[in-house]
């Protein structure tokens, strides 16, 4: 009688949709965990190349990154010193290898390029670049069908994912911020603004050369607070000069928006249209109120 008790219980509970649900999710597991106990480790150099290649290589690639940035925008090294060289190491070009102690004759060694198309100074603007992005991701896509030869077709897709996300990302960074004036103090986001047409105000070269040694910083201010009273967007990154930054910080302005970079944990690709989307929540709200 018990036993017949306790088997009507579990019928109850468990009704013919929700065992069709558990059995559903069953075998999802049953696909997933081989993914990722099959999955190829892979220690990556640049924090940008980081982000990219955890984005391409999906569930078959665990990324490792070597270098992290630190809370104030500077490299952070999280990897070991003596790196087996048994893991498959992937690098920007043989500089970027030099750069991190890393010998050109390793074993496992990758290069994205063989010599950097772009200058090493601009690395951020081009991790940036809406144009730019897919050619770096099919640059990885390679190395990952070599590494893998398996899943070449599943690297593929996410090619295209990426690609499609991005553009549809643009298209609506346009719709939200074309014509949408901005104050551009960033060193690295400039294409990303120019990709969504906004109407970019940047200071003179000379004011900005003032204002990173240090000097004029009252003027600075004063510029930054004139814009701010025009509801206008005022955005900066990790590579604005340092005493600019602690300048923006003192005024204490929701219209000021730090723009972020994306860490290996986000998706990139939501990761640029929070960036889209932070400016156009202060311009909108500047828009209505006047």
């Amino acid at each position: 009688m018990m036993w017949l008790f306790a088997k009507n219980k579990v019928n109850e509970k468990f009704s013919p949709t929700r065992k069709v649900r558990l059995f559903f999710a069953f075998l999802l597991l049953l696909f997933l965990v081989p993914c990722r106990a099959l999955a190829m480790d892979l220690w990556v150099s640049s924090p940008w190349l980081s982000v990219m290649s955890n984005f391409m290589g999906g569930v078959y690639v665990t990324v490792h990154p070597m270098v992290v940035w630190s809370e104030d925008g500077l490299e952070k090294r999280v990897a070991p010193k003596k790196m087996s060289e048994d893991l498959p190491l992937l690098v920007l070009d043989y500089s970027d290898a030099q750069k991190y102690g890393i010998s050109e004759k390793r074993k496992n060694l990758y290069v994205l390029y063989r010599n950097l198309p772009f200058p090493r100074e601009k690395l951020d603007s081009y991790f940036a670049d809406p144009s730019v992005l897919p050619f770096i991701a099919q640059r990885i896509l390679n190395v990952f069908s070599s590494l893998d030869t398996e899943h070449y077709f599943f690297y593929q897709r996410r090619l295209a994912e990426f690609q499609g996300r991005l553009e549809s990302t643009v298209l609506l960074g346009r719709q939200l911020l074309q014509g949408k004036k901005v104050y551009d103090l960033s060193a690295s986001y400039g294409e990303l603004l120019r990709a969504a047409r906004c109407e970019i105000l940047r200071p003179s070269g000379e004011n900005v050369t003032l204002w990173k040694n240090g000097e004029s910083l009252d003027s600075f201010k004063q510029k930054v607070e004139e814009i701010i009273k025009q509801g206008i967007p005022v955005v900066y990154d990790a590579q604005t000069p340092r005493c600019m930054q602690d300048t923006l910080l003192k005024i204490k302005s929701s219209q000021i928006i730090l723009l972020k970079r994306p860490t290996i944990e986000e998706d990139l690709i939501i990761s640029l249209y929070d960036q889209y989307l932070s400016i156009w929540n202060i311009a909108a709200s500047s828009a209505t109120s006047n």
